[in-house]
């Protein structure tokens, strides 16, 4: 990623949590991020590719930040405990450091559903999490009902 690419996602991150998807235009994150609109669109095809990008952008942020926190936790409980707690105190951080309200936050998430945003890696690693849980006897295998 370009040092172009990644002013503009770091200006639409800020917008899009400010102001929301709805209310964030192409032109203000082209000023903040001091380049043209079609700069933009050179990078990214539309306004909800951008927004996924963004949102991306944020996420693997906190994940950085989160894995390095608890990147010393052995025992699997205490790693999901801290790994859970340290993603939401960071996420709330960031997000009322850009000014981000409930309103933009649940319009927001419904964008995220609705354009199938997922964040696979996160599922893989709570997966492997539970797995070493089982091998380390905290979980128990079986069925759910």
């Amino acid at each position: 990623m370009n040092e172009t690419n990644l002013k503009i996602i770091r200006a639409a991150q800020e917008h899009f949590l400010r102001y929301g998807f709805k209310k964030t235009s192409v032109d203000e994150i082209a000023a903040e991020a001091g380049v043209g609109k079609g700069t933009i669109y050179n990078y990214f095809g539309n306004k909800e590719e951008l927004f996924i990008e963004s949102t991306k952008n944020f996420h693997n942020q906190i994940i950085e930040e989160v894995s390095k926190e608890i990147s010393s936790i052995v025992n699997v409980e205490e790693l999901i405990r801290a790994g859970l707690k340290a993603r939401v105190n960071m996420a709330r951080t960031r997000m009322k450091a850009y000014g981000c309200t409930k309103c933009t936050l649940h319009e927001n998430i419904e964008i995220i559903w609705d354009l199938k945003v997922i964040h696979w890696h996160e599922i893989d690693e709570m997966v492997e999490n539970l797995r070493i849980g089982v091998e380390q006897g905290i979980f128990a295998t079986g069925n759910l009902r």
